[in-house]
Order: structure tokens, then C-alpha cells, then sequence
């Protein structure tokens, strides 16, 4: 039977229980937190100050200080709810890293749908959702990208991000530090997403499903 799990406490309080019952770090634990408010609808202005507090400053003097986040809150999670939380920290978290506030939203957003619905992207598809994420950061305005928007055909065929694929993912596609994933591989995994529900296709353009 599958675990479940019930916290209750101020969001820095349920922080610090991630921290200590889950072994989490403590921006691990601070995604996860948001998610589940996000998730679980507490209110719009929880939601907001977690976003703002937690993921896009750095200043931990006043994190925890506006007044919404001192309230006390419930939250329950699954043992598998908390697995998928953990795997987006792990594969997809760094992309928040040095966005502005905007941009993080985005990326943030993209997280949570994947999230709520419970669905894992799986390690061969891995890379193409992190171009698909980086390009939606970049585009703010734009909603929709095409396949060309976002195959992996810079830097004359360096991979783009062999840092993540090394630490983070198995890619069937780098060797030798370069990408060598074709079109037609290409397409038919973000046809996967989109068979899947993380992409929505609309006169052959995709925006993200959030």
C-alpha cells in the first residue's frame, strides 16, 4: 500500500521537516514545498510568496518574513508524489539557476504541470525536454516553438548540455561530446511528450501543457 504522508506547519517550518525526515537539501526541500502548495490550491498568495520567496532571490534574511508565510498550513503527499518531486529537483531544477524572475516563472510552471499530473519524463527523453524548457525561458512572449526551435543544431554539433547529460541523465545521443541525434529521433520523441500530455500540438507547433 502506498505511503502517504501529512505535514502541518508555516512553510519554513515545513521546510526544515523535509529537511530533517527526508534527508532533503534545503533547496530540494523548498522546490517540493512550493509544489505541494501549488498542488493542493492553498491560496493564490501562498503561492505567489513561495515563488518569490523561495526560488528567484537570495535573501535569506528576509525569506520567510512576508506575512502570508508565517501561516500554518496543511499538506499531504504520496510516497510517490514525493519520488516524482525529487526527480524533477534532480533533472530540472538547474534550469532555474540564473533566470530572472520571469523567466523562473516559466520554467516553474512547466515543473508543476508535470507534477500534478504525476507524469515522469522518461531518461530518453530527457534532453529533449530541457531544450524545450530552455527555449521557453528565452521566449517569454511566445507560447508555441516548432522542432527547429529547439533541435539541438548549434555550436556545429557540440552537445549543448553536456554537463546536465553527464550528471543527470543517460543520452543515447551523446558520444564523443557531440550530439548525434537526428531529425527523425527527434520528432518522434517530442511526439512522445505530446502523446503523453507534457506537449500540446497545434498546426504543427507545441507549447508546453500547464
Amino acid at each position: 500500500m502506498q505511503k502517504k504522508y501529512n505535514l502541518i506547519g508555516t512553510p519554513e517550518e515545513l521546510v526544515k521537516l523535509l529537511q530533517k525526515e527526508f534527508q532533503m537539501q534545503k533547496k530540494q526541500a523548498e522546490f517540493y514545498i512550493t509544489l505541494l502548495i501549488c498542488e493542493e490550491n492553498i491560496s493564490p498568495e501562498m503561492e505567489e510568496a513561495c515563488d518569490l520567496s523561495f526560488w528567484y532571490t537570495n535573501q535569506d534574511i528576509a525569506k520567510y518574513q512576508t506575512p502570508i508565510l508565517k501561516s500554518r498550513i496543511n499538506i499531504s503527499f504520496s510516497q510517490a508524489k514525493q519520488r516524482l518531486g525529487e526527480v524533477l529537483f534532480d533533472l530540472f531544477a538547474a534550469s532555474l539557476v540564473g533566470c530572472d524572475k520571469n523567466a523562473a516563472t516559466l520554467i516553474f510552471a512547466c515543473l508543476k504541470a508535470l507534477y500534478k499530473s504525476g507524469t515522469y519524463v522518461k531518461e530518453h527523453q530527457c534532453c529533449v525536454y530541457y531544450q524545450a524548457l530552455l527555449w521557453r525561458a528565452m521566449h517569454g512572449s511566445s507560447e508555441y516553438f516548432s522542432i527547429d526551435d529547439i533541435f539541438p543544431s548549434g555550436n556545429e554539433g557540440y552537445c549543448l548540455h553536456l554537463e546536465e547529460v553527464k550528471s543527470k541523465w543517460k543520452c543515447n545521443y551523446c558520444r564523443n561530446e557531440e550530439c548525434h541525434i537526428d531529425r527523425d529521433t527527434f520528432s518522434s520523441i517530442v511526439s512522445e511528450l505530446t502523446d503523453s500530455h507534457v506537449f500540446v500540438k497545434y498546426n504543427n507547433m507545441y507549447r508546453f501543457e500547464v
